[in-house]
């Protein structure tokens, strides 16, 4: 029995070693057009995770948030 513990606590070492030295996964860069609102802020329907599900939702931030956020958003010509 001892044995076992022994063997299991180095495996279980390795697997923690490998999955913190592994490579971030990196998102695709997706763009968005957005439309501009009276008040300065852009609005654009995006991909949002939630849990294991990705829906679309609108969110409204300026030009500077949505890049801080990661996006690339662009403003949509009205006409």
């Amino acid at each position: 029995m001892k044995t076992k513990n022994i063997i299991l606590a180095a495996c279980s070492g390795v697997i923690l070693a490998a999955s913190l030295n592994s490579a971030p996964v990196m998102a695709e860069e997706k763009s968005y057009s957005a439309k501009e609102r009276e008040d300065g802020k852009f609005c654009a329907r995006v991909e949002v995770k939630i849990g294991y599900t990705t829906v679309k939702r609108t969110k409204c931030r300026t030009l500077k948030e949505w890049e801080e956020a990661g996006y690339v958003v662009s403003a949509k010509e009205e006409d």
